[in-house]
C-alpha cells in the first residue's frame, strides 16, 4: 500500500513499526546502526556523490563529484552553477572524504569496501585542470575520486571498463584523456599501497556489490546497465544485450553528430532491501533518440526495472532524461535530483515525474534563483518540493519496510538536521 506521511521535528522519530529513529532539528544526525540501510547524497554543488552504509557495514560510494568551473569541457553555456558547498575553499573530494569519514561505520575500519565511477564525466569522477594539487607518491592529481581515495582507502574500484571499448564521444576529448589517465594512475597507485581491485562492471551481476559482514537473503544490488549494455532480464541466465553499433562504427563516428554520448555508458543499478526498491543511474538519458536509437539508454531499461520507492534522478534531473516509459515503470515515491545548474532540474522533465506519480516527493540538493524562475516560468513550482538545498539521507529500517528522509545542513562541516520527513511505508 501507498506511504503514510508525518512531518517531525521533535527529539525523536518513531514509526509505528518502533524502529525509525532520529534526532531533533538542529542536531547532528546520528550514526548509522547496523540492520538500517542508509543512502546518502552527499552534495558538495559541483556534480553528484552518493555514499551508501548497507545493513552490514559494507560501505559503497557512487562517484566522488569534483567539476570545475575553470575545465572548458563542461560546457556551461552561460549556466550559472550551484555555490560550491560548503565553500569554495575545500575541494569537492576533500568534501566528499571528510563526509565519508563522519559516517563511516566501526566495522569500515577506516575503508571504503566499494567505489563506484558511474560513467567518465567530471562532475562524477573529478576534473583534471592546470594547478590541481597532485598526490606525493602516486603523481596523480587530486580531483574528486582520487582524492577520496588517497584519502581513504578503496578495497575495490568498478566502473564500466576500459574508456575506449566502447567509445564514447567524450572518449576522444582532450579533458576525458586527462581525467582517465588520472584515474588509472590514481588506481596503480592505490593497488600497491592499499590493495584496491578494479571490476568492469557486468549487467545482470548480482555479486559485484555483496554484503562483506552478514549475508543477508532480503537484500541485494543488480546491475541493470553498463557500458551501453543492459541486463537481458533473465534470473535464470543473466546476460545482457546492446543497442550499440559495432566498436569499428563507433571509433568511425569519433566525436561527430553520430556518436555515442558517454551518459549512455552509464551503469545503473537496482537495489532492493526486502520491501524497499531503490534505482541508480548515474547519467543515463533519452536524448537524440528519434535520429540515433542507440543514444536513449532508458527505454531499455525500462524493460527490466518494476516500481521503486525511491530513485536518484538519471542525469541531474535536466532535460531529454527520465523518459515517460522509465519512469511509467518506477513510479517512484521519492526523488533525489543531484544538481549543480540553473538548468536543474528541467521543468518538462519534473513533470514527467509529477505524471507517473502525482504524490511524488521531489527534492533537488541545490536550487539557484535562475532555477527557480525557470521552473515557475513554466508551470512548476518548487516550493512543492520536499526540499531544494542541502545533504540528504534516506535512512530505511530492518527489512525495508518504513524509511526516514533527513536534509541536512551543507553550509559547514557540522552535519546538522535541517527538517525531518517521515515515516513512510514502503509499497
Amino acid at each position: 500500500m501507498r506511504r503514510i506521511l508525518l512531518i517531525v521535528s521533535l527529539a525523536a522519530a518513531v514509526s509505528s513499526c518502533g524502529v525509525t529513529r532520529g534526532p531533533a532539528v538542529g542536531r547532528q544526525l546520528d550514526k548509522w546502526t547496523k540492520g538500517y540501510l542508509e543512502i546518502h547524497s552527499v552534495n558538495t554543488g559541483r556534480g553528484e556523490s552518493f555514499f551508501y552504509i548497507l545493513p552490514d557495514g559494507t560501505t559503497l560510494l557512487i562517484d566522488a563529484s569534483g567539476a570545475n568551473p575553470l575545465d572548458d569541457e563542461l560546457e556551461n553555456h552561460g549556466n550559472t552553477l550551484t555555490p560550491a558547498k560548503p565553500s569554495a575553499d575545500l575541494s569537492p573530494g576533500r568534501v566528499v572524504a571528510d563526509y565519508v569519514r563522519h559516517f563511516l561505520p566501526a566495522e569500515a575500519d577506516g575503508a571504503l569496501d566499494y567505489a563506484m565511477i558511474s560513467h567518465y564525466h567530471g562532475d562524477h569522477m573529478g576534473v583534471v585542470v592546470e594547478g590541481l594539487p597532485k598526490h606525493q607518491e602516486g603523481g596523480f592529481a587530486l580531483a574528486g575520486i582520487s582524492e577520496v581515495g588517497s584519502i581513504i582507502p578503496i578495497r575495490c574500484c568498478i566502473d564500466r571498463g576500459d574508456v575506449m571499448d566502447p567509445p564514447s564521444k567524450s572518449s576522444l576529448a582532450p579533458g576525458m584523456k586527462r581525467r582517465y589517465g588520472n584515474y588509472l594512475s590514481f588506481l596503480e597507485w592505490s593497488s600497491r599501497e592499499n590493495g584496491t581491485v578494479r571490476v568492469k562492471a557486468t549487467p545482470g551481476a548480482l555479486d559485484e556489490v555483496a554484503l562483506r559482514h552478514s549475508p543477508n537473503s532480503d537484500f541485494h544490488i543488480r546491475t541493470i546497465a553498463a557500458g551501453g549494455r543492459v541486463w537481458n532480464g533473465s534470473v535464470d541466465s543473466p546476460g545482457s544485450v546492446s543497442l550499440l553499433p559495432s566498436k569499428d562504427s563507433l571509433l568511425a563516428f569519433g566525436d561527430g553528430p553520430d556518436a555515442v554520448s558517454e551518459n549512455v555508458m552509464s551503469i545503473a543499478l537496482h537495489l532492493r532491501y526486502g520491501e524497499f526498491d531503490w534505482f541508480t543511474g548515474g547519467d543515463c538519458q533519452y536524448r537524440g533518440r528519434s535520429t540515433h536509437k542507440y543514444n536513449d539508454i532508458e527505454m531499455p531499461i525500462s524493460r527490466v526495472m518494476s516500481p521503486v520507492e525511491g530513485m536518484k534522478a538519471d542525469h541531474h534531473a535536466t532535460n531529454a532524461t527520465n523518459c515517460t516509459e522509465l519512469l511509467s515503470v518506477l513510479q517512484p515515491d521519492f526523488v533525489i535530483a543531484g544538481t549543480w545548474k540553473d538548468i536543474h532540474p528541467n521543468p518538462a522533465t519534473v513533470k514527467r515525474f509529477q505524471k507517473a506519480n502525482p504524490s511524488v516527493n521531489f527534492i533537488t540538493t541545490n536550487l539557484t534563483d535562475a532555477g527557480r524562475e525557470i521552473l515557475l516560468k513554466e508551470g512548476v513550482d518548487p516550493s512543492t518540493f520536499l526540499a531544494t538545498q542541502g545533504h540528504v539521507v534516506v535512512r530505511i529500517a530492518p527489512g525495508g519496510r518504513s524509511y526516514m528522509i533527513y536534509i541536512l545542513d551543507d553550509s559547514d562541516e557540522k552535519y546538522r538536521v535541517k527538517s525531518i520527513f517521515g515515516p513512510y511505508s514502503s509499497k
